[in-house]
């Protein structure tokens, strides 16, 4: 997928872009001097502004109000095709660069540059939000103002110029650091941010006298090609990129630390560790420790003299600093009165955007999905605020405990012929007290967490009848692995001390094997109950507390019309009581069932358009009558429930049970997705879109 900020900054307009995209043109070869230069101006009275400055004129035609929390996230496909309509465009990457060959020659360094004993350690590559990459250029270090830059002896005839970038964890794979430098003022912004595509080729920057070409050519989805980059370096110029290397995974682990030449040395960039090289033809470079980052530079021949020092001083002003958190919109607030919601966007996709909360309901995972991309994650607390971002895990991250939550690297998953052994597979780590991923090797693969520390994992043996299959599972916890049992874990429940298990005895249907329940304790793993062999069943879960276990099965009669039952199992009883639902079950959604707080079970019957309260020994509480028919869905405590039309997706029918008190749920948008409540039910997430937007957004907001 292309987005704006891989088209925008090479246009002169988003017109240009689409003319150009019409009709086939290479933007990749345009050359970087030649292209505008957009920065953002945060003094506009209506917000942050994008300025688009071509041949020293600013174009105020195509001055506008940018969203920049949303810049990343539209496709350009989507952007473009609401212009030109019906044009058949062919999108051409911008351009992007291949990592070159360090020279094997190499020069004594700069006197100037110091020298450092080889790092014991390697740096942690790690952001905590996704703000713009738009980097922009202003007159003084206002973006630094408590810190002061190395000055060289000698300033630059024309003084000197004042270059800040934002950091990103979302765009640049490197540390995620904002950053800025002094550069002599007769040099020029060459090019600003460029991301060929997620932890491909990234510029961040190039300066100087020449240009600077990353050459890479294809389109996305499809093949994209690089070349080495092209240098345009006159006799009197110099030409300074800072620039990420390709980095396939992304921060599962630092970034291989640089080979080290006999005449290379370590030196310190405002604290942060790299390797300085100076090549015979004229080069100079720095690779940054345990990150793909790496500042280049080339200069001419007429200045081979002074170039150096010139390129040192440079370095010497460079500055470090933590990314500028993301602001997120402004909320968007639904109904009145009691029933009014202030929802808070926090993710957009193409595919789809789902959340996956923590036990305490304190922080949450959004996953968001694209074409042709590793899934996205964000960690938010509950105010929708970015913690920090990942890519390339697996789609279903887990939390280990409300305090931690981990996902396995998509790249190192074992494929489906492995699946009759356990594995211990790469894995990214993030405690929401200090969200910097931390590279683990986690027990694989279909984890089950408790919430509490542990984690059921399953193997399958090989099949003795076709797809039926034969799992056996074990339980990690701090590290120690269980005694193997037979079965397939499907729920813990709330309070993780008792484990629902699977065992087959029917085929797979659509991937979802059928049989008998029984519940094991934990940490022991003893049988605590069994339920008839003859009970195949699909799924089950527990009630808020513990004490029971419910799902539904189905059966058919004589006539071969198939019915449901809603089966609840006392543990301490053992006994099961049955609840029938009306209907043949195999024509038409009969109903649907939550728990309560109260140990009571909510059923909803869309044939006789009833909603029940039930004890669990059967008794019924009370009935209304449904207006359609309707979905339940309850929080892990039960202390609220959703009510929802069974046959539309119209959030006007949303509706919310919660203290004793029903109200209508308000949501952004024309239509709902999906939605999820919190564990405890004081917060709801909704993903959902208009007619107008081509991506589905994700919402939060507390429950009135």
């Amino acid at each position: 997928m292309l987005s704006t900020r891989n088209v925008v900054p090479n246009c002169l307009t988003l017109i240009d872009c689409v003319v150009t995209a019409s009709f086939g043109l290479a933007h990749n070869r345009w050359p970087l001097s030649n292209r505008p230069v957009i920065r953002r101006d945060d003094r506009s009275l209506a917000g942050p502004t994008l300025v688009v400055e071509r041949d020293n004129r600013i174009w105020p035609s195509v001055t506008r109000t940018i969203r920049f929390d949303r810049l990343s996230e539209i496709p350009a496909a989507r952007t473009i095709a609401r212009i030109a309509g019906p044009l058949a465009l062919v999108v051409v990457l911008v351009g992007c660069y291949h990592s070159p060959s360090p020279s094997a020659g190499l020069l004594t360094a700069p006197s100037n540059s110091p020298s450092v004993s080889p790092p014991l350690a390697t740096a942690s590559a790690a952001a905590t939000s996704s703000p713009s990459a738009l980097p922009s250029v202003v007159a003084s270090a206002t973006a630094f103002a408590t810190a002061t830059a190395s000055i060289p002896a000698s300033t630059p005839a024309g003084g000197l110029t004042h270059y800040y970038g934002e950091g990103s964890a979302d765009y640049a794979q490197g540390s995620g650091q904002a950053f800025a430098f002094d550069y002599p003022s007769s040099w020029e912004v060459i090019g600003g941010f460029h991301e060929v595509y997620t932890h491909g080729p990234t510029v961040m920057v190039a300066v100087g006298i020449g240009d600077y070409d990353i050459n890479c050519g294809g389109s996305l989805p499809g093949a994209v090609n690089c070349g080495d980059p092209v240098w345009t370096v006159p006799d009197d110029g110099v030409v300074l990129v800072y620039r990420l290397q390709e980095w396939p995974q992304g921060p599962i682990a630092p970034y291989p630390t640089p080979e080290v030449g006999p005449a290379d040395k370590w030196v310190q960039i405002d604290g942060r560790t790299a390797l300085f090289s100076q090549g015979a033809g004229r080069s100079m470079s720095w690779s940054l420790l345990g990150t793909p980052e790496i500042i280049e530079v080339r200069f001419g021949s007429a200045v081979a003299d002074t170039a150096p020092q010139q390129i040192q001083a440079v370095i010497d002003s460079w500055q470090w600093s933590a990314p500028i958190p993301t602001a997120r919109p402004s909320p968007i607030t639904a109904g009145s009165g009691s029933a009014t919601y202030s929802w808070q966007n926090v993710a957009s996709a193409q595919a789809g955007v789902f959340p996956f909360w923590a036990p305490d309901s304190n922080h949450l995972i959004v996953v968001t999905q694209n074409a042709n991309e590793y899934d996205g994650m964000e960690l938010l607390d509950r105010a929708g605020n970015s913690l920090a971002t990942a890519t390339g895990l697996e789609t279903y991250p887990f939390w280990l405990n409300s305090s931690v939550v981990e996902g396995y690297e998509a790249t190192s998953m074992p494929g489906y012929a492995a699946r009759f052994q356990y594995h211990m597979a790469p894995g990214r780590s993030f405690a929401v007290s200090d969200p910097t991923p931390a590279s683990v090797v986690l027990p694989c693969c279909d984890p089950i967490s408790n919430g509490e520390g542990a984690i059921a994992t399953t193997r399958y043996l090989p099949d003795r009848v076709p797809n039926l299959i034969r799992p056996k599972f074990v339980v990690w916890q701090d590290g120690v692995e269980s005694a193997e049992h037979d079965g397939a874990p499907v729920a813990w429940d709330l309070a993780g001390d008792k484990l629902l298990v699977i065992h087959p005895t029917q085929p797979e249907v659509h991937g979802i094997p059928d049989g008998w329940l029984e519940v094991l304790s934990w940490p022991s793993l003893t049988s605590v109950f069994q339920d008839d062999p003859n009970n195949a069943v699909s799924e089950a879960g527990f009630d808020p507390s513990g004490r029971y276990v419910s799902y539904t099965y189905v059966y058919p009669d004589a006539s071969n019309a198939w019915h449901m039952e809603i089966h609840i199992v006392d543990l301490n009883s053992g006994t099961t009581t049955r609840i029938p639902l009306a209907g043949d079950s195999s024509e038409m959604n009969v109903g649907d069932y939550v728990w309560n707080n109260q140990g009571q079970v909510l059923v909803a019957s869309n044939v006789d358009m009833t909603l029940s309260t039930y004890l669990p020994d059967g008794t019924v509480v009370n009935t209304t009558d449904l207006a359609h028919p309707t979905s339940l869905q309850a929080s892990a405590n039960g202390e609220t429930i959703l009510t929802s039309n069974w046959e539309t997706d119209n959030p006007s029918d949303l509706r919310v049970f919660r203290n004793g008190v029903s109200r209508p749920v308000w949501v952004p948008g024309d239509w709902v997705d999906s939605y999820s409540l919190s564990p405890d039910g004081s917060q709801l997430f909704v993903s959902g879109n208009s007619p107008s937007d081509d991506d589905v957004a994700g919402y939060l907001a507390d429950i009135p």
